[in-house]
């Protein structure tokens, strides 16, 4: 290989990781995914007090085990403060105005939601606190000289390979550490704990054990299948519909844990066509506050990718 296919190599590879692509497909995930925090934090916030306040339950220094040290909890103003920081931190980024401000904090509610009350956070509540960071983190957006709005593809390769890794890596543990090889009735199993809703409980009764075995190799395949299925621009469509398939059966199946399967399905955004996104997102509605978006010249809009994906 000669240096300049060693260059031209370089060249794509950058262009795929950091090039300049459309701004609305990250504008798009980060609204899916703002909405997902807002319903998760929400929630526990109908009681606000028990959840982040000092009268609320805490486990002692001396017990808590596996548990890291929680942040000291909030006196009853500051539970109030953080209510005004998470929804108007969320109005900010749904909006669009000062929405890098609004990242930063919806940033720090999540941070406080995992450490504060370490027994109330989940997968969801670390989630939260990562995509935030690299969202709040993300290089500015741009404005070309066309009207494009464009940003750099770091922040949407970080989160696009974040999906695949946790889909992966959760297919390979069931394999490795789990029982879904040796057991051909394992999500039969799984459906009667107690997370076992009215749905489940009818399925274990009435499907045929043959049901089970189809829908734990459509699991394990459909996740360890997952580099190929929405890293691959010709799977994408196909890695769509069977994971919300996937997440579906979760949320309607398995209570309390319908969070955690909207949360994953706010990525899909990031993988979606450039038509269904031009559809979704059309440019006349596009709302960037001037301060965060900064021109570029017409050479830097000449090398603009035309797609995400």
């Amino acid at each position: 290989m000669n240096k300049d296919n060693v260059r031209k190599a370089l060249a794509v590879a950058g262009g795929y990781l950091a090039g300049p692509v459309d701004a609305r497909r990250l504008r798009l995930f980060e609204k899916c995914f703002t909405l997902q925090a807002l319903a998760w934090m929400g929630m526990l916030y109908l009681h606000p007090f028990e959840w982040l306040g000092k009268e609320g339950f805490a486990v002692s220094l001396g017990t808590q085990g596996g548990y890291w040290n929680e942040w000291p909890r909030l006196p009853a103003w500051a539970v109030l403060l953080f209510g005004v920081f998470l929804f108007g931190g969320g109005a900010m980024v749904l909006y669009g105005r000062y929405r890098r401000t609004g990242l930063f904090l919806l940033l720090a509610c999540s941070a406080y939601a995992l450490y504060g009350n370490p027994l109330a956070s989940f997968t969801i509540s670390r989630l939260n606190v990562l995509v935030f960071a690299f969202l709040a983190l993300a290089p500015p957006i741009n404005k070309e000289p066309d009207g494009r709005i464009t940003i750099s593809a770091a922040p949407i390769r970080l989160c696009q390979w974040l999906l695949v890794i946790l889909y992966f890596f959760a297919g390979y543990a069931k394999i490795r550490f789990g029982d879904w090889v040796a057991h051909d009735d394992i999500v039969w199993a799984d459906m009667q704990g107690v997370y076992r809703t009215e749905l489940a409980a009818w399925m274990v009764r009435t499907m045929p054990s043959g049901f089970w075995w189809v829908m734990k190799y459509l699991t394990l395949g459909f996740e360890l299948a997952a580099p190929i299925l929405f890293l691959v621009p010709a799977f994408r469509p196909a890695g769509i519909v069977l994971g919300l398939g996937f997440h579906g059966t979760i949320a309607t199946c398995l209570d309390t844990i319908w969070p955690f399967a909207l949360l994953v399905v706010t990525f899909y955004p990031l993988f979606f066509k450039e038509g269904w996104i031009n559809r979704l997102v059309p440019y006349d509605v596009t709302k960037t506050p001037r301060s965060e978006v900064r021109p570029e010249t017409e050479e830097h809009a000449q090398g603009l990718s035309q797609d995400a994906g």
